[in-house]
């Protein structure tokens, strides 16, 4: 796993044909996205207190990422995300035992008097995908440590395509075509697709697919953007995906606020 992180981290400053050596992807199992909407004016006793529920659950896996919303539909909206490796029966196992911990249970509960509403999806990444154009995903993401500083930028993308059993392999096709000539046109070295999920289960519509990048800055994000654009595969490919599989298409910027390797 060590070497594996070492690669990723090489990978981030990489592009075109130099990353297809880092094809390596090990699947992260389950990914559940909490989607929280915080009370005005209580966003930083949400943030702190729910990183106390965590410190206090030493049964639930770590965050990989918690993250405050910048643009988007709520600025009192919080995301984090976590893994199950084994899947539902890890996960309920984890409730378990969370449940007959009481010093977890009082800070979880301290943690939601903060909040309005809780939602909770479950995911599976297009590990395949990612895989094909080598990129690392979830598991092997990890983000240089020069990058780590204040202007450092999360983009949520979130596809709804229409309902079918084909319509999620179909985008996958689409998208990975497109990415190759994407990945390649883009030089710039400001963005990274971190994960490509589709939903599994949860608040989330079904057919729901989900991109995650990590800019450098809100500007960098618009220059690679830019660099993108001269890609003819990434355009048909969007533009074959608007056409057959799409409904609609958001997009909201986010900002990391600790609790998780994220950054």
């Amino acid at each position: 796993m060590a070497s594996l992180l070492r690669s990723a981290s090489r990978l981030n400053g990489l592009t075109g044909a130099a990353r297809r050596s880092y094809a390596s992807v090990i699947s992260p199992g389950l990914v559940e996205l909490h989607e929280v909407e915080v009370q005005p004016g209580r966003l930083k006793d949400y943030l702190r207190l729910s990183a106390s529920a965590d410190a206090a659950s030493p049964q639930l896996p770590a965050p990989l990422g918690t993250w405050t919303t910048d643009l988007g539909a709520s600025s009192n909206r919080v995301y984090r995300l976590r893994t199950w490796a084994e899947g539902y029966k890890e996960r309920d196992a984890a409730q378990k035992a969370v449940q007959a911990n009481s010093e977890a249970t009082l800070a979880l509960s301290q943690a939601d008097a903060c909040t309005v509403k809780l939602a909770s999806s479950i995911f599976v990444e297009a590990s395949s995908t990612l895989s094909a154009v080598g990129l690392p995903g979830l598991m092997g993401f990890e983000p240089v440590s020069q990058d780590k500083d204040a202007t450092v930028a999360y983009e949520l993308r979130s596809y709804q395509l229409k309902l079918g059993y084909t319509t999620v392999p179909r985008f996958l096709e689409l998208y990975q075509e497109g990415l190759k000539d994407k990945l390649a046109a883009d030089t710039s070295g400001e963005s990274v697709l971190v994960t490509l999920l589709y939903c599994e289960a949860g608040a989330a519509n079904l057919n729901t697919v989900l991109e995650l990048w990590r800019h450098r800055s809100l500007h960098g994000g618009q220059v690679s953007r830019e660099a993108s654009r001269s890609a003819a595969g990434w355009k048909s490919a969007v533009g074959q995906i608007a056409a057959e599989v799409a409904v609609s298409f958001q997009t909201q910027i986010l900002r990391p606020a600790g609790g998780g390797r994220l950054q």
